[in-house]
């Protein structure tokens, strides 16, 4: 009997290939992108690197296990961004999420893109309609 479980971490550049291995489907077969080409993996990787300096970037990853071996595999991500350049939107973000081709309608999936609508949730935003805003404190 195998076991499997999604554990949500922060990303690193390191991510950068498998993550774009995520990635590249959406651009070739998709709009919702609006990219042409694929990105190198360098490219890719600074942008992980980029956005990490002021926004959180989260990687879903599937551990399963059975009675003779182990593996974890990276089946989705998720990022915020800035919502617009203007001054008055700093505090409003836009979240994108992106999983597996052969996850998308797995269980695990489901489980990341609920987590994966708020990643800016740990950074004090709260989020509405995938942009975040700030949390009223009154």
């Amino acid at each position: 009997m195998s076991a499997s479980k999604i554990t949500i971490r922060p990303a690193t550049p390191d991510d950068a290939e498998a993550l774009l291995s995520i990635y590249a489907p959406y651009v070739e077969q998709t709009a919702i992108t609006f990219e042409y080409e694929v990105p190198s993996v360098e490219e890719f990787r600074d942008r992980i690197v980029h956005t990490l300096k002021l926004y959180p970037y989260l990687v879903a990853q599937q551990e399963t296990s059975n009675s003779s071996t182990a593996s974890t595999e990276i089946v989705g991500y998720a990022y915020a961004g800035p919502l617009h350049p203007r001054a008055a939107y700093a505090w409003s973000v836009e979240t994108s999420i992106y999983v597996k081709k052969q996850k998308k309608k797995s269980e695990s999936a489901r489980h990341f893109t609920r987590f994966g609508e708020s990643p800016c949730r740990p950074e004090h935003y709260e989020c509405k309609c995938l942009h975040c805003q700030p949390g009223n404190r009154r």
